[in-house]
């Protein structure tokens, strides 16, 4: 028993030391587990070629297969570009071309009124209302300079999507080649007597994860569908791109939905710049906070507890405690990894550690 006890704490000590070194080189192990994932997906594409194609009869067929699977995933990858770039360069130009002090003037009128309003039923004191005050404080908040130094960040951003993008694809590739090849390295840090174990282990985070990353495209996908379908009913402007970036922003936790509210009011008021606020600009504004709204209420009530609770089996409350400790840890990428995250660390304690209590209650519906 004090032998059992004592192997069962050294096995502890040794996973946090192995977490805390997981965590200190997180850049590589996000590229190694985005490369899984992606092997994952693939694996079904690539069973499919070596089974129904001569591949699987060739010596060097899987080989092939694996780099075939990674050049459709790189094809899917252009198309996107191709389709989605013309559509960014176009918005590009019409914020940098747009008039700003116009902009600054329209926002000005309405929002006077507002104040003059609020004046009129002993909300504000004074007597004036300082439309140029406003104009300047509308124009501080849209500063034309500060979209140079937000392009140029997306640029330089660019170079470090691109340096993981390959790293992700290099190592894809062996995952894929190589089907144990994850396996054998997870098994390979820890003692032989408890590989059965962590095999057990990466075999339920596999397939908790892949249902979950599958969930997400769906998600994405149900959300662009939806904002593409409303905002193309109502005439608005760039839809496809509007319906785009909040499909993807979206994969962010609770503030991914305010980002895309707020990209699609910004790109319909630039768009809309000259037309007259009261009888055009201010209902379409309306309409596209209205379908925003009405897209979060599908997300919240219907996509996000099939996807986090029923796919990674957690509770809903349990899911935005786990959202709240992965922003304190590391911001905005501590929520986009806190579920995967957290479904692994999940699926360790209840593999090895089911003699807790707590570790019974949180894994209990897994």
């Amino acid at each position: 028993m004090i032998k059992n006890n004592t192997r069962n704490w050294a096995f502890g000590i040794g996973t946090v030391f192995v977490l805390f070194l997981l965590y200190y080189f997180r850049t590589v192990v996000s590229y190694i587990i985005i490369a899984w994932v992606l092997s994952l997906l693939g694996q079904p594409i690539l069973n499919f070629m070596l089974e129904k194609t001569p591949l699987g009869r060739w010596k060097s067929g899987r080989s092939i297969g694996a780099f075939l699977v990674l050049v459709l995933f790189v094809f899917v990858i252009i198309v996107y570009a191709l389709l989605f770039i013309p559509l960014i360069i176009h918005q590009v130009d019409i914020l940098t071309n747009v008039d700003y002090n116009a902009l600054g003037q329209t926002l000005a009128e309405p929002y006077s009124q507002f104040k003059e309003w609020m004046h009129q039923r002993g909300l504000l004191s004074g007597s004036d209302v300082d439309t140029q005050e406003i104009q300047k404080y509308v124009l501080s908040l849209i500063d034309p300079s500060k979209l140079t130094a937000i392009l140029g960040a997306f640029l330089f951003g660019i170079k470090d999507i691109l340096v993981g993008l390959v790293s992700v694809f290099f190592i894809a590739f062996f995952f894929l080649k190589e089907k144990r090849l994850f396996m054998g390295g997870v098994q390979s840090f820890v003692p032989q007597a408890y590989e059965s174990q962590v095999e057990e282990a990466v075999k339920e985070a596999t397939f908790l994860l892949t249902r979950y990353f599958g969930g997400e495209l769906m998600r994405m996908f149900s959300m662009v569908s939806f904002i593409f379908l409303l905002l193309s009913f109502f005439g608005v402007k760039n839809a496809l791109f509007i319906a785009f970036f909040a499909g993807i922003i979206n994969i962010i936790p609770y503030v991914g939905s305010l980002l895309g509210a707020i990209f699609g009011l910004f790109v319909t008021l630039t768009n809309n710049l000259h037309d007259p606020f009261s009888a055009v600009l201010l209902p379409k504004l309306i309409t596209v906070g209205g379908i925003f709204m009405a897209a979060q209420l599908l997300d919240n009530f219907v996509l996000q507890p099939v996807i986090f609770s029923s796919r990674v089996k957690a509770h809903p409350l349990e899911i935005f405690l786990v959202f709240l400790v992965g922003a304190q840890i590391a911001g905005l990428l501590g929520m986009l990894i806190a579920i995967p995250s957290y479904t692994v660390l999940r699926v360790i304690a209840k593999v090895f550690f089911s003699h807790f209590k707590v570790v019974r209650k949180l894994t209990e519906k897994m």
